[in-house]
C-alpha cells in the first residue's frame, strides 16, 4: 500500500462532467498561482504550483483515455 498518494490518483474515474466540474477549480487556481509565483520572482513556487496543475490535468487525460465498461 503507498502512504501519502491522493486517492484520486490511486483510483482513476471515467471522465464525466463531475470528474471535470472536480478538476476544474484545482486548474484555474493553481494556473493563476503560477502566474502570480512568476510576477513576484518565486520560481519554486511557481514550478510546485505549475506540476500540481499539470497533475490535474494528467488525471483528466487519463479519465477520458479510460475505455469505458
Amino acid at each position: 500500500m503507498v502512504i501519502g498518494v491522493p486517492w484520486r490518483l490511486r483510483h482513476p474515474r471515467r471522465l464525466t462532467a463531475l470528474a471535470i466540474a472536480n478538476e476544474a477549480p484545482d486548474v484555474a487556481f493553481n494556473v493563476l498561482r503560477v502566474a502570480r509565483a512568476v510576477q513576484r520572482r518565486r520560481p519554486r513556487m511557481a514550478v510546485g504550483s505549475a506540476l500540481v496543475a499539470a497533475g490535474s490535468v494528467a488525471r483528466l487525460r487519463a479519465a477520458s483515455a479510460e475505455p469505458l465498461r
